[in-house]
């Protein structure tokens, strides 16, 4: 069973995490709407801007989601440890290590349960 001393500085390294993400997704919003009104203030775009716009959008999307990603991830752990199930392997449901969990605090699962499962990925 691990203190509640440690659970706390958990939650507060994932709570402090994700405020840190949102604040870095609102930030992205606001200079992508700045950009796009920007570019709405241009009457023709050539050949050349047009392409650049398509591949710097197929860049864009997936840029953005990473910090998103990441925030979703940590709040799912924010959620497991209100709910008592922190710190449980999704798997074996054996307790996570506490150095794991400092290190990757939003991990579901324990080291060898995650190393199967990544086995089990990169052959399909």
């Amino acid at each position: 069973m691990r203190s509640d001393s440690v659970l706390e500085s958990i939650k507060q390294q994932l709570t402090q995490r994700v405020a840190e993400l949102r604040r870095e997704i609102e930030r992205d919003r606001e200079v992508e709407e700045e950009a796009r009104q920007a570019r709405a203030t241009h009457d023709v775009l050539d050949a050349g801007e047009v392409a650049s716009e398509t591949a710097l959008a197929e860049v864009r999307v997936p840029a953005e989601e990473i910090p998103l990603r990441e925030a979703l991830h940590l709040e799912s752990a924010l959620h497991r440890l209100a709910e008592g199930n922190y710190g449980l392997c999704v798997d074996c449901r054996r307790q996570i290590p506490t150095a794991r969990l400092l290190a990757e605090p939003a991990c579901l699962r324990c080291l060898a349960c995650q190393q199967a499962h990544e086995a089990r990925r990169s052959r399909s």
